[in-house]
Order: structure tokens, then C-alpha cells, then sequence
């Protein structure tokens, strides 16, 4: 994390060769994270993963394990989150497009911050257990789906993180749109344009982006006006 810090800090500093070597950090990173499986493409057919269950055992030692096992699990998940934001960050610093694919993004969001932050198993299964299982990470369409629609029930337990990704998210489709209207190849192959659904696509998302932001505005605890600060 310290590392994508000075590399942000990099590319505002005016040094030409700190911008390239932020550029090829990014490149060293993402690359490092597919070579080691962390990021690779989900097919949307593909079955979604069972959410994580606590397993009914009490034996302290048992549920120890299982905490630690969760817990190397969910780092992974948000080594990739933290990554996918630190990229979005550089590409819009850049005005170059972004590096990871949204199809290599885990399927769920980050666990809820008092449960990554348990010091102890039996003090994790307690909070699991009060909190329920959205806390272990709320899936990105269930949490997309009513931003885009404007509802105002979000998921409970959203953190301010998990409102800032779905932000970037939405940020990386609208970008994805800029660069077909950039690169548009429709009138040289003759081929019917798509200027119509692109700009509905574009408004919608607009939308959604507009409703998580209002979200994000109304801080609920001392962590989201950090965040948002």
C-alpha cells in the first residue's frame, strides 16, 4: 500500500522519470497479482461462490483455524480491490485507461470493517454472528442494482469503502463508453451506429454515479468521515 501511495505521489511531483516509473510499477503489479491467480477473468456464467459460512464447531481452537483461514482468504480479496482502486487512481491521473479488467474483479465486495479488524477468532465468530452473513462481503450486483435504479435501501452494513469501489466501478463502464465513442469504427464498417445505446448507457450510469455519491456524502460513523474527508 505504501508503495501505490508514492507512486500517486509520483505522478504528481513534476519528475518525468518518477511519472514513467509509476507507470511501470502499475504494469510490475497488476502483472504480479494475475501470475499469481489473484486476478483472473470470472466468465459471467460461471456459478457464483457460496457465501462464507461459520462452520457450527465451538472448540476455541477450531474456530482459531478457521479465522486464520478466512483471513488469508479475504486479504487476497482485498489486495485486489485495494489494487483495482490504486489503478483507477493512476488512470485517472494518466488519462490512460485503466489496466484490470472488470471481469477480474472478485464477485463480492470487502468484509465489513469491525470483522477484518477482530483480534482473536472467538471475538471474529462473535461479531459474524451478530452482524450476519452480509458481513462477510456483500456481491457487487446486489449492490449495484438498486444504486442503478435509484433505490435508497441500499444493503445494510455497505462500508464506505465498498460505496467507493462501486463508484470506481461505475467510473470504468463510463470510461469504457468514452473510448468507444473515441474509437468508434462503425461508419468505416459500415455498420449500424451505436451513438443511441451508447448515450443511454452513459445517462444511466451517470445516474447510478450521482446516487452512490449522495450515499457517500452522508457519513454514519467516524470511519466514513474519514473516508470522506
Amino acid at each position: 500500500m505504501s508503495c501505490c501511495l508514492y507512486q500517486i505521489y509520483s505522478l504528481g511531483s513534476g519528475n518525468r522519470q518518477l511519472y514513467q516509473d509509476a507507470d511501470r510499477s502499475r504494469g510490475t503489479l497488476i502483472g504480479g497479482l494475475r501470475g499469481m491467480g489473484l486476478l483472473k477473468s470470472q466468465i459471467s456464467i460461471d456459478p457464483e461462490s457460496a457465501p462464507f459460512k461459520l462452520n457450527p464447531h465451538s472448540d476455541p481452537l477450531e474456530v482459531e483455524n478457521e479465522w486464520l483461514r478466512w483471513r488469508d482468504q479475504e486479504q487476497e480479496r482485498r489486495v485486489v480491490w485495494a489494487s483495482f482502486e490504486y489503478d483507477c487512481s493512476l488512470s485517472t491521473l494518466t488519462g490512460c485507461r485503466a489496466a484490470v479488467d472488470l471481469a477480474e474483479l472478485p464477485r463480492a465486495l470487502p468484509c465489513a470493517e469491525d470483522l477484518w479488524r477482530a483480534p482473536s477468532g472467538q471475538t471474529w465468530r462473535s461479531l459474524a454472528s451478530h452482524l450476519g452473513p452480509s458481513a462477510f462481503g456483500i456481491p457487487v450486483t446486489a449492490t449495484l442494482e438498486p444504486i442503478m435504479s435509484g433505490s435508497k435501501a441500499l444493503p445494510s452494513g455497505l462500508s464506505s469503502w465498498g460505496k467507493r469501489l462501486c463508484c470506481q466501478v461505475i467510473g470504468r463502464l463510463l470510461w469504457d463508453l468514452k473510448q468507444l465513442e473515441v474509437i468508434s469504427l462503425t461508419r468505416v464498417l459500415r455498420q449500424p451506429s451505436l451513438s443511441l445505446v451508447q448515450e443511454q448507457a452513459k445517462n444511466g450510469l451517470l445516474k447510478g454515479f450521482d446516487n452512490i455519491s449522495n450515499e457517500i456524502k452522508l457519513p454514519t460513523s467516524p470511519v466514513e468521515v474519514i473516508d470522506y474527508k
